[in-house]
């Protein structure tokens, strides 16, 4: 039975489908030992990862960017995985690997100061003692809290509320910036007669006004009130950004329906395309609502 993973079952962090897919049909070709979670790897890496995941079963491994090594046969397999959890399988947790005889793990929550901030290995401990490793991986590889998955998606708010904006900032700025001529002859006009707009600029910029300038000037200037929210596996949690409470529901009845009705418009929305006064889905599982 074949150790490599269909493309649905393969989670993508640093390292494509089609690049694992080379490693993969390599390793399975060589006959190669050592497999975790579909990816070849090194014995020593899994080593390492099978301890680790006998002290936490439900974490996830994939192939991490730049973290190959050669077997005697040719084969290239994986020397680090990739750790990700099931509510959150889009992000990277840390990585666990192995370098120079040493197991490794990086995670953004480690700041070892025996490296400069900039270097590779200021996110990264390391030690011989693959229990030590493996506590260390327990400390800092885990699952994502709810303040750390809202901080780490920030971005995505801004992102969404000038996407909001900037269509009305742009056409309120195209149709009232008016060439100096246009002014000069509409002001004669006004001043000879009753206002009727004499110029075409004028009068596209009346009809824009009289038909969309209420609403253009509402979202130019958009700024709702907002919630983020997580589905996970068995619950989903969500936070105002006014408030500091973070509201955790088992049952989907139980979310307030002015987060449920624009949940299910997002749930069929694309990815990253911001809707005016319904929110924004950033993966299969959170969202920013505009409430």
């Amino acid at each position: 039975m074949s150790n490599i993973l269909s493309r649905d079952k393969y989670i993508e962090t640093h390292v494509t489908y089609e690049r694992y897919l080379t490693a993969a049909q390599g390793a399975e070709q060589q006959g190669h030992e050592h497999w975790m979670d579909g990816i070849p790897v090194t014995k020593s890496v899994y080593e390492f990862v099978r301890e680790f995941r006998a002290k936490r079963p439900h974490a996830m491994f994939t192939a991490s960017k730049r973290m190959m090594a050669s077997t005697l046969g040719g084969a290239m397999v994986y020397n680090g995985l990739d750790v990700v959890y099931p509510d959150a399988p889009e992000l990277r947790a840390g990585t666990v690997f192995t370098d120079s005889g040493k197991y490794c793990v990086r995670s953004e929550r480690i700041a070892n100061e025996k490296y400069s901030a900039g270097s590779e290995y200021y996110t990264v401990k390391q030690t011989q003692d693959i229990k030590k490793a493996v506590k260390t991986a327990m400390q800092f590889v885990r699952p994502f809290t709810f303040d750390e998955i809202q901080g780490k998606n920030k971005w995505q708010l801004t992102s969404a509320v000038e996407s909001v904006r900037d269509p009305a900032a742009s056409k309120l700025r195209n149709k009232l910036s008016v060439h100096m001529g246009d002014v000069a002859d509409e002001i004669a006009n006004m001043i000879a007669s009753g206002y009727v707009p004499a110029t075409r600029s004028f009068r596209e910029a009346l009809d824009l006004m009289v038909n969309e300038g209420a609403e253009l000037k509402r979202l130019k200037d958009y700024k709702p009130r907002t919630c983020f929210v997580w589905s996970q596996a068995s619950s989903l949690s969500y936070r105002f950004t006014d408030s500091g409470e973070i509201i955790t529901v088992h049952n989907l009845a139980d979310v307030p329906e002015v987060l449920s009705t624009k949940l299910a418009v997002l749930n069929i929305a694309d990815a990253g395309s911001a809707i005016a006064d319904v929110g924004v889905r950033i993966n299969k599982s959170m969202f920013w609502v505009f409430v």
